[in-house]
Order: C-alpha cells, then structure tokens, then sequence
C-alpha cells in the first residue's frame, strides 16, 4: 500500500511546508495500518483462526482404575488397595510425556496467537487495565484489569497442566508406596505374632511331655522352666556343670561365679577320679580368670560325658532359657 506523490506541482514554499507535514501524517497512518494487519495475519496463522486445546493427559477415569473401593463383607471393613504397581504408574507417567511434546507446540502456538490479537487491539487504543473508584463515596482508585483483556485470555489455553500432571502422580505413587510400606508392616507383625503363638504352643507341648517324662513336681499344672531344668540336672551332673561353664561363657560380666557355683555342686558329687581330674581342671580356670572362654575345652568334654538322650531334651528346652544350645 503506498501513494505516488511525485506528481504533486511545485507549490510556494509556506504551502509546501503544509503539504509535507500532511503527508507525513499520512505515511504514519499508513504504517500503523500495516502493522495492524501484520497482528491480525499473526492471530490468524493457525487453521480456522481458531485457538488449539491441548491434548489431554491422564488416561479417562485413571483415578478410579487406580485403587479398589471400600466394601464390607459379613461386617469386615475392607479399605481400599491399590490395582496398579509403582513402576506400572512410572511408565504411564513416561507414555505422558509423549503427550507433552504435542502440547508444548499447541501452547506455543496459542501463545503466539494471543500476543498477536493482544497488539492488534492495543493499537487500536484499547488499554490492558484501568482505573476505577474503590466505592461511591471515596475518590481513591484502584487500577483493574479490563474486561477485554479478560475475555481474550480466556480464549487461549497458555498452559497445558504439566506440572498438576507431575503432581499429581507424585501423590499417587507416594500413595501406593506408603500404603505397600503399611501392608509389609501388618504381613511382619502377624508373621511375628503367628511364630509367637507357634512357641507359646510348642512351649506347653514340650514342658508337659519332659514333666511327665522327668517327673518333676511342681504346683502348677505345667512346670515353669527352671523347674524342668533342675530335674533334668538333678539326672546329670556333667550336663548341670556343663551348661554352668556354657552360661558363664556367654555372660562373664560377674567373672566367674557362676562356674565357681555350679563346682561347688559337682564336687559334692565327685565318684571317679576322673571326676576329679574335671573338677581341677575348672578350678585352675579360676585363678587370674578374664575371659569366660577359657571354659570352652571344659563345657565340650562334659556335654560329650552327658547321657545323649537327657542332652538332647534339655538342647530342646534350652531354646526356652536365656542361652540356648
């Protein structure tokens, strides 16, 4: 668009003055007009002239498919449990991606767009925001956003949701995760509370038959386990003094006492000389003692002495007592 004024005669020079700066008005006008159209081109540079949506994420109902619901069954409330694994939900999150590509040039488009008709009407005159009176009474103003700068932005989706979209599956996954923790939790407390009862069963089990096998008297209906152990050390005195030195072994923070106790008891008992070759050899561990090991070739040479079948009763009870076999 442009005029020839090459053909305008030659005029006085106070006229000429006037003329020029009439054309100089007329050559702004002609640019502002250009540009307008330039805006206008832009806002319509996509199909239609119409501003794109973005594609969705997040599959139709996922939310839904995610967990199961909330039933009672014969008065059991049964809370809900998750139908989808955390890699499951990390992949579809990465099939979204895909997704965000595609909507990265949509929101660039409708950017675009929307810059464009935002400058075509503000060189019209329009203005982005104005000023109005805070209320009838008071002259303050407050500026506002104006009405058509409202409206326009609504007519462009500028952001597409991403970040709702990451957020969104952070809390799902966290969900899933805490409630995996919380189900491996119960599933180690019963296994616990299962291996508990088994014990507590196996316990009655074995006192009631080494009470009835050992006969050993006790005002309870079942024998607690000391009581079972005395019988069964009352039946062999290389097992008592045995499992004496195996005890102070483990534990020898009173240095040696227990194993000093446990002689006193054998020595009443001596028969053999060997019996009295053992208890020398325990004795002499007495002097400068520091270490419950030094019993260890002791409690091993007398548990080989032990009636086998008493010993293996009392390694059967000993998973009861402080220092199990």
């Amino acid at each position: 668009m442009g005029h020839d004024y090459s053909k305008i005669p030659s005029l006085p020079f106070t006229q000429r003055n006037v003329v020029n700066g009439v054309l100089d008005i007329i050559q702004s006008y002609e640019q502002q007009i250009a540009a307008l159209r330039k805006d206008l081109d832009m806002a319509q540079g996509n199909q239609n002239g119409q501003p794109l949506v973005p594609y969705k994420y997040i599959e139709e109902n996922l939310e839904d498919k995610l967990w199961s619901k909330n039933y009672s069954f014969y008065g059991q409330n049964k809370t809900a449990y998750p139908l989808f694994t955390v890699e499951q939900l990390k992949a579809k999150l990465l099939e979204e991606e895909t997704v965000l590509e595609q909507n990265k040039a949509i929101v660039t488009s409708n950017q675009a767009c929307f810059e464009a008709a935002r400058n075509f009407l503000l060189r019209l005159g329009l203005r982005e925001t104005k000023n109005e009176r805070i209320s009838a009474r008071s002259y303050k103003t407050r500026e506002k956003t104006s009405a058509w700068y409202t409206d326009l932005r609504a007519c462009f989706v500028l952001d597409d949701g991403w970040s709702t979209v990451t957020a969104w599956y952070a809390r799902q996954i966290d969900a899933i995760e805490r409630y995996t923790q919380d189900e491996a939790k119960k599933r180690l407390e019963a296994e616990k509370q299962e291996q508990a009862r088994k014990l507590a069963d196996e316990k009655i089990a074995l006192f009631a038959i080494l009470a009835a096998k050992y006969k050993v008297k006790s005002e309870e209906v079942i024998p607690d386990v000391d009581e079972i152990q005395e019988a069964l050390f009352a039946k062999d005195k290389y097992l008592a003094l045995a499992y004496a030195l195996y005890r102070n072994r483990c534990d020898y923070s009173d240095g040696c006492d227990v194993a000093r106790g446990a002689l006193e008891d054998f020595e009443v008992l001596v028969q053999t000389n060997q019996d009295a070759q053992i208890a020398n050899s325990v004795a002499n561990k007495f002097e400068d003692f520091d270490d419950g090991r030094v019993f260890a070739s002791d409690y091993n040479a007398l548990f080989s002495l032990a009636d086998p079948e008493i010993l293996e009763d009392f390694k059967k009870l000993s998973k009861f007592l402080e220092h199990p076999l």
